[in-house]
């Protein structure tokens, strides 16, 4: 159990962008394809409802690459909760992760 505790995170992963019904963009990795359904579950309980995603093919160097992205959200957005989550036009923040993942 430890071992799975401990174990190094795979380098590879995908990394995807989300718009809810809010209009707040989300930005985010992952190492599964599930992560969009659990967002828009856990939105759900809240009224709130995915309305656009996209996410990437799996990726070298995802979490590396979610670093840039946050901060080029950052830069053109504004923060609106956490770390992840903006205050900016969905098809902005699309741009940037479509970029940093070519």
């Amino acid at each position: 159990m430890l071992n799975e505790i401990f174990a190094p995170r795979p380098k590879m992963g995908r990394l995807y962008v989300l718009e809810f019904s809010t209009g707040i963009v989300k930005v985010g990795r992952t190492c599964g394809r599930d992560r969009v359904a659990q967002h828009a579950k856990e939105a759900s309980r809240y009224g709130v409802s995915v309305v656009r995603h996209w996410m990437s093919d799996s990726v070298d160097g995802y979490t590396r690459i979610e670093r840039a992205i946050i901060c080029a959200c950052l830069r053109e957005g504004q923060l609106a909760h956490g770390s992840e989550y903006f205050r900016m036009p969905y098809e902005r923040a699309l741009a940037i992760v479509q970029e940093a993942c070519a």
